[in-house]
């Protein structure tokens, strides 16, 4: 079995999709995964695609988007990272930093989605 979430923001991500997930869909998303039915992944930006084969001959698109952080969010968060250049090196290095994270939520912005209304999400599947 795949393990998913190996690294510390990965595993915050799955641990909060888990939580707000009422409808069971990480499961059934999982075994489609573990299956090999996700024919295609594409993250562009703030969305990303999904084409996977499901129980219908014509596969299904799922769609996520995360929301954009707003002006203030972003000033705030570009001025923690320019006052502390490790936290750009491990940016740049395509790490996300423990701390940057705790700073973040020290002045109230999310990084990661506490319900499921903080994602934008559709799939062509039938339910």
């Amino acid at each position: 079995m795949n393990k998913y979430g190996q690294t510390w923001w990965g595993a915050k991500w799955m641990n909060a999709l888990s939580y707000i997930d009422y409808s069971n869909r990480l499961p059934r998303g999982r075994s489609y995964a573990n299956k090999g039915a996700v024919k295609d992944l594409r993250i562009s930006g703030r969305k990303i695609i999904a084409i996977v084969a499901g129980t219908r001959i014509k596969p299904y698109q799922v769609t996520v988007r995360i929301p954009a952080f707003t002006p203030k969010e972003k000033e705030t968060l570009t001025g923690i990272i320019l006052d502390n250049p490790l936290l750009l090196s491990k940016l740049l290095n395509r790490e996300l930093p423990e701390s940057l994270h705790s700073m973040a939520e020290a002045r109230h912005i999310r990084i990661f989605p506490g319900r499921w209304d903080d994602l934008d999400m559709h799939c062509s599947c039938p339910d």
